[in-house]
């Protein structure tokens, strides 16, 4: 397996971890304020994992994270 595979795949991992999790909080009726802090933090995080995996992908692709630069006339 080729070492930027596995490392997409272990960010896949990770992110459906997460994604379970936060799931699964959203479907208590209840969550205490420590809890819904634990959720946020949580989302953030999952939300990183897919940036990481969408910026692994664009590397492996070869394309170029830097926007061009526009002047205005």
């Amino acid at each position: 397996m080729k070492p930027m595979t596995k490392r997409f795949q272990l960010l896949k991992e990770k992110h459906q971890e997460l994604d379970d999790i936060i799931d699964e909080m959203n479907e208590r009726r209840f969550l205490s304020s420590k809890e819904r802090d634990t959720l946020s933090v949580l989302k953030v995080q999952r939300l990183q994992l897919k940036d990481s995996m969408r910026t692994l992908r664009l590397e492996t692709s070869g394309v170029s994270m830097v926007p061009p630069k526009f002047e205005l006339k």
